[in-house]
């Protein structure tokens, strides 16, 4: 607090600020926090990042997005790969429970995270989060086979780098009817 004071238009200090008070529970202070920092001189756009997060965990889909999309005010061109990837994950959460009900706005949301998550790895083909994400999409549109594959090639590097993986090749044994494989995967 003393170095905000000291030097109020660096951001850091709230950005530490807003994550101790998010650890601890004090969620409306930490979005005060983060919302002091995206009006920073010094880089804002963290500010924006985790302010996105935050309403990411809350539940509140629209308003992450809106956030994560600030990184980007004034320069649609730009290269931020973590914000690109939790809007492809915003799109894809956003869909998740429209397949049976409405399944054209099902298909444009899934479409377009595939899309998104597939950018992102013509910028960087390591991206294992992006692959993860296609893999996520794939199996949700019933596609099990392609995206066993692609769970099992980005289990390989380091079994221990992403546990979702392991979980989504769980989700995909299950959708197979392979429970006891499953069980042992979760």
């Amino acid at each position: 607090k003393e170095l905000h004071e000291q030097l109020p238009l660096y951001s850091e200090p709230l950005l530490r600020l807003g994550i101790i008070a998010e650890q601890h529970g004090r969620l409306t202070q930490a979005e005060e926090y983060f919302t002091k920092a995206t009006t920073t001189k010094t880089s804002p756009e963290d500010g924006w990042v985790l302010l996105g997060l935050l309403l990411q965990r809350k539940g509140d889909l629209k308003q992450a997005k809106e956030r994560f999309s600030m990184v980007f005010k004034g320069d649609k061109k730009r290269v931020d790969q973590y914000c690109r990837l939790s809007l492809a994950n915003i799109a894809l959460d956003s869909v998740r429970m429209l397949k049976k009900s409405r399944p054209d706005e099902f298909k444009a949301g899934a479409d377009y995270a595939k899309k998104s998550y597939t950018k992102i790895l013509e910028r960087n083909n390591n991206n294992i989060f992006a692959a993860n994400g296609i893999g996520n999409v794939l199996a949700m549109q019933g596609h099990h086979a392609e995206a066993k594959q692609i769970f099992e090639r980005l289990r390989e590097p380091d079994d221990a780098a992403n546990p979702s993986v392991w979980i989504n090749l769980g989700h995909v044994a299950m959708e197979g009817g392979q429970f006891d494989t499953a069980v042992s995967l979760y």
